[in-house]
């Protein structure tokens, strides 16, 4: 079943000492094929690497807003920017994340096309240097058995029971009743 509706969605990037991986982040989601508007609030949670400096040269763009922050912690990161979202639905993607361009479609549809009752699903990510090292060859096993074959099956049942933080869609009413 496919999203025909044109839904508009916020995601939200929490950023601490990310400056190796965030522009990929950023393109990455800027190239994604969604049939709805995409904004994009990055929340810098007091980095010191030089995140934040490159993140203020980047091109700026109407849909990116940038919320500067001590550092707290992702979790009040992640709620500070969902306190500016005014759509329907919001996306949390960390900072070292690379989505596949129908990333977004693909979670949107899942979400937007769910029972009523659905608040959030998580979405899918795999390793992408997978075969560098052992440690990596772990997480990539860890990503396929642990997470998208356990979310599998959860969505057999039509439940989530964690969505993690790396990609996942949530109702954002639902979300904002527990700041």
């Amino acid at each position: 079943m496919c999203n025909t509706k044109k839904e508009d969605v916020t995601i939200l990037i929490p950023v601490y000492n990310s400056k190796k991986s965030i522009k990929e982040t950023i393109k990455s989601i800027q190239n994604q094929k969604y049939n709805g508007n995409i904004y994009i609030n990055i929340i810098d949670d007091g980095s010191t690497d030089g995140s934040l400096e490159l993140l203020r040269k980047m091109d700026s763009k109407e849909n990116i807003k940038l919320i500067e922050l001590p550092h707290k912690g992702k979790a009040l990161a992640l709620n500070e920017g969902l306190k500016c979202v005014t759509t329907k639905y919001v996306i949390t993607v960390d900072s070292d994340t690379i989505l596949h361009p129908l990333a977004v479609q693909n979670i949107m549809n899942k979400l937007v096309n769910s029972d009523e009752k659905t608040v959030a699903t998580a979405g899918c990510l795999f390793v992408k240097n997978a075969k560098k090292s052992f440690v990596t060859k772990l997480q990539e096993w860890d990503y396929t058995l642990g997470i998208f074959g356990v979310k599998m099956l959860q969505g057999n049942y039509n439940s989530t029971l964690v969505a993690q933080g790396a990609f996942s869609a949530y109702k954002t009413k639902a979300l904002k009743e527990f700041l």
